[in-house]
């Protein structure tokens, strides 16, 4: 959802609006007005992403980015040669992927 409609959930909800009158409102399913409630009540700001859970990337976006401007500049054309001048701390395994 975006925080324009997080807030539209949660003033209707504030004015006892019934959950499902909201859902038809805002065309979102009643389940996704009970999550994004949920969520409003443990972080407070329509603009705070909940954090994912699970291990973190090994490569980052920006990572990835000059990967793929070295392939595409034809300094590299393998996972092995980016591996190697790039990322010589990963596994090419890592790279490939």
């Amino acid at each position: 959802c975006t925080p324009t409609k997080k807030a539209r959930i949660l003033t209707l909800y504030k004015e006892n609006h019934p959950i499902q009158n909201i859902a038809n409102t805002l065309q979102i399913h009643r389940s996704t007005i009970w999550y994004q409630l949920c969520n409003l009540r443990h972080y407070p700001s329509f603009y705070i992403v909940k954090p994912r859970p699970g291990r973190p990337h090994i490569l980052s976006p920006r990572s990835l980015r000059h990967a793929a401007i070295a392939i595409e500049s034809g300094m590299t054309n393998t996972a092995a040669n980016v591996q190697c001048q790039l990322f010589p701390h990963m596994s090419e395994a890592t790279v490939r992927r």
